[in-house]
């Protein structure tokens, strides 16, 4: 059938309109990328003591953790205590006014955690923060 002065019948072409469907994607993207809660990991397996005055605070230097075995980490990489001082003095070294968290284990003699605090205090860091789990009221 064609339409007047000889001319072929004009035909609606279909398009599909992704648009939308690219924007509700990133949308969901960007909701799921913002609410998710991350969850730090760390190499040892440790449960900190309790203390109803604790408060959370994150680790803004370098962090010694204290396993219930006695095992040893620095900055999550396991180290021995005759390598701690030498790891510690090149990060005082590094960062004089830095931080050092001491996290031990709520299992840990009260002895290994003093030897670790004396180690650092040796090593002339002045700001050492040992981190509990608040308790509940």
């Amino acid at each position: 059938m064609e339409e007047a002065f000889g001319r072929p019948p004009k035909t609606k072409s279909l398009l599909i309109n992704i648009t939308p469907l690219v924007d509700v994607t990133l949308l969901l993207l960007i909701f799921f990328m913002v609410t998710a809660t991350f969850r730090e990991m760390s190499a040892m397996d440790i449960e900190v003591p309790t203390a109803q005055s604790g408060i959370v605070q994150p680790v803004t230097g370098c962090e010694i953790a204290i396993a219930a075995d006695g095992g040893l980490t620095f900055n999550e990489t396991p180290v021995t205590q005759d390598e701690l001082p030498h790891l510690l003095r090149e990060y005082v070294s590094e960062r004089p006014d830095g931080d050092v968290t001491i996290r031990a284990d709520k299992r840990v003699p009260y002895e290994s955690v003093a030897n670790v605090l004396d180690m650092v205090r040796l090593e002339g860091v002045v700001h050492v923060t040992l981190p509990v789990t608040p308790r509940s009221s």
